[in-house]
């Protein structure tokens, strides 16, 4: 009898140890009796069911969870939607307008237009300063590029917009970050002419004689521009005058072929090689000879000056002289001839000066200013000094 005592009471106490038992009343359909265990319980009787348990639980998404996601969803959607119109109010200068927008949370990187611009983008283009320092104040991203590589700094140098280029550079805007075919922010400004944005540039570090693919350089693209207050700018800064392009055309070849006179001039200043030539044995007398024009005729002044070689041959052996009469360019025959250029030179059909002058005169349709034979070439009575010379 004890012994089954003893027996009842370590029973009851193991039930006790792993439970309390709970039973399903009859009011919610169930008759299933079920145990609640604590998780110190279940630990201890079987650690690796109590490891499941807890993953189970840590796996599980909370609500929260699933809520903040899809309000994040909703927020981005409706930012790139106010990014829109924020685009819009940039391209247009509405200040307020962009404001307005981004106290909304609109969203700074959307990109519009046929180069998939930003709003900093547009608006710096376009030249409405307010909204780009607003824009730069809200954190859009100073260095970001187009479809084609060109940022906010480069689209502003391009258009001259000195402040907006200042704006950008004190917000952080790289200097020399190049568009497609390596053009910088300096050369685009130096193309279009835009001496204060040049000046501004290379006082932020801008590399002087950066070039593009085809090795023209800032200084180049100035001087075939005839911007010569740019040209002037750049070389105080040191840039390379004698630097060609892939062509082996210099600087001041284009100036010359462009009648470019003041810019020819700041260049043979500053050590320019009157004598470079390009691949096809083009220098500067020569291409200057060609182009028709008072200020072709100061060029080539300069260029003799500067002592180019006066009857310099090319790779087909004309001279400055057949180049010009050629061209019927008769203020350069006459200062060629004056300062010693060869009359009996010939071109490469056997060809005088003087044919080629006459030529050039009849091709006119001007039949009654040049009379043409077989045995030579009579110029009209208003180019008496010509017809001397070319004697």
């Amino acid at each position: 009898m004890a012994s089954l005592l003893v027996l009842i009471v370590v029973l009851v106490s193991s039930v006790g140890h792993l439970g309390t038992a709970r039973r399903e009343g009859p009011s919610d359909g169930k008759s299933l009796t079920s145990f609640e265990f604590s998780e110190g319980t279940l630990q201890q009787g079987n650690p690796l069911e109590f490891q499941h348990h807890r993953q189970l639980e840590q796996d599980a998404p909370s609500a929260n969870a699933t809520d903040t996601q899809a309000a994040d969803k909703e927020a981005k959607k409706l930012a790139k939607k106010l990014g829109k119109k924020l685009w819009k109010a940039a391209s247009e200068g509405n200040v307020k307008k962009v404001q307005k927008l981004i106290g909304r949370g609109a969203s700074l990187k959307v990109r519009r237009g046929e180069l998939k611009d930003t709003p900093l983008m547009i608006s710096s283009a376009n030249g409405h300063l307010e909204v780009v320092e607003t824009l730069i104040d809200a954190g859009a991203g100073v260095n970001a590029s187009d479809r084609d590589r060109r940022t906010a700094l480069y689209k502003a140098s391009f258009a001259g917009h000195l402040p907006i280029a200042e704006a950008l550079l004190a917000a952080g805007a790289a200097v020399n970050k190049a568009k497609d075919a390596r053009i910088t922010p300096l050369w685009a400004a130096a193309h279009e002419g835009h001496a204060q944005v040049v000046n501004a540039l290379l006082q932020a570090g801008a590399l002087v004689d950066k070039a593009t693919l085809e090795e023209v350089t800032p200084l180049w693209a100035a001087a075939q521009n005839g911007h010569v207050d740019v040209t002037e700018l750049l070389l105080e800064a040191g840039a390379d005058p004698n630097k060609t392009k892939n062509t082996g055309a210099s600087p001041l070849l284009v100036a010359s072929q462009n009648g470019h006179a003041p810019v020819v001039d700041a260049l043979l200043e500053a050590g320019a090689d009157p004598e470079a030539a390009n691949a096809e044995g083009i220098a500067p007398l020569h291409s200057a000879s060609v182009t028709i024009g008072n200020a072709s005729v100061a060029v080539v002044g300069s260029l003799l000056d500067a002592n180019a070689t006066i009857d310099k041959p090319d790779n087909l052996g004309w001279t400055p002289l057949i180049w010009a009469s050629s061209h019927g360019n008769l203020g350069t025959v006459g200062l060629l001839v004056e300062r010693g250029a060869n009359v009996t030179a010939v071109a490469v059909d056997g060809k005088t000066a003087a044919d080629l002058v006459c030529e050039c005169l009849n091709s006119e349709g001007d039949s009654s200013r040049a009379q043409c034979t077989p045995g030579g070439c009579e110029l009209p009575q208003t180019s008496d000094r010509i017809t001397e010379l070319l004697k």
